[in-house]
């Protein structure tokens, strides 16, 4: 969890054993029921602490949820920055990075519920100072240096390419959450084969 500038405004202490009582928490109730029906009573009751002292230290429920949150895409997007900066080619770029992408989220499932199917969707479409919008900055920069390159197509805008693949790998996450049945090597495989073809030059 992103606790320092939380801590920073907060005036109240709490464990970091509390903290991570209260993050692990969060990040069950959150990824076993819509956003709506979560509870900050609950989830207090559930961790041990206060309502009072968590809406100090959050301020209201979305930023507890993604503070809850921040730490894990900040570090899934130093994980695909570096294993897109391994490869040379645009191409072999964008399969590093979403096989590093889709290999994360296949192994923080809670993470990945309440990144696909809790969190609204205007964050995704209207809120770019939301920390998921680094890594759709990266994959845009991966675009633009393909398109340069002459290696990706130019017949679609970069923003709406990014687009495009961004709702192709949130389609494909969904259905991994959603499908018991769903090999993830084979969503893996599929959304890394439809990218490939949309970005072709």
């Amino acid at each position: 969890m992103d606790c320092a500038e939380s801590t920073a405004l907060d005036r109240r202490e709490i464990s970091s054993s509390t903290l991570e009582k209260l993050r692990t928490t969060i990040l069950k109730q959150f990824a076993s029921a819509s956003y709506q029906d979560v509870g900050i009573r609950q989830i207090c009751n559930d961790a041990g602490v206060s309502p009072k002292t968590v809406y100090k230290y959050f301020g209201n429920k979305d930023e507890m949820l993604f503070a809850c949150v921040r730490g894990d895409l900040e570090a899934l997007h130093q994980r695909c920055l570096n294993a897109a900066s391994e490869q040379t080619n645009p191409g072999e770029q964008l399969d590093a990075f979403f096989d590093c992408w889709c290999e994360f989220y296949f192994s923080h499932r809670d993470v990945a519920a309440i990144i696909f199917l809790t969190i609204p969707q205007r964050y995704w479409v209207g809120e770019r100072s939301f920390v998921q919008a680094s890594l759709h900055q990266l994959a845009e920069t991966m675009l633009i240096e393909g398109q340069q390159a002459r290696l990706v197509t130019n017949d679609i805008d970069t923003d709406l390419l990014r687009e495009f693949i961004v709702g192709l790998a949130h389609r494909a996450m969904i259905r991994f959450l959603n499908d018991a049945n769903t090999s993830p090597s084979e969503i893996k495989r599929s959304l890394k084969t439809a990218i490939r073809r949309l970005v072709a030059a």
